[in-house]
């Protein structure tokens, strides 16, 4: 086993770990992410809104008409352009450390 790998405590059950433990890990992150991570002690997460998959971070269609209608149901149905600007608030607001 490399010398900078020391395992302390058994994986969870869900990770699966490689065979080999000295294989290293690449693509995950440019070098620039990756000493920001080292630094800051904090991880580089991109605004929802940025991301190339313009779908990432949003409601299906199906969530969105179910939540309409049961605003509706409710009676509240002033919360439904509410929470339309919720949403898209909520994207703009991903990028905020942890």
């Amino acid at each position: 086993m490399s010398e900078f790998i020391r395992i302390i405590r058994e994986p969870n059950p869900s990770c699966i770990l490689p065979g080999n433990l000295d294989t290293p890990v690449w693509r995950y992150m440019d070098l620039d992410k990756f000493q920001s991570l080292l630094n800051a002690k904090a991880l580089y997460l991109c605004r929802a809104d940025r991301l190339q998959d313009r779908f990432e971070g949003t409601y299906s269609l199906r969530q969105i008409i179910e939540m309409e209608n049961w605003f509706k149901k409710i009676n509240e149905q002033h919360m439904i352009e509410s929470e339309k600007d919720r949403r898209q608030k909520d994207r703009l607001k991903t990028h905020k450390p942890l």
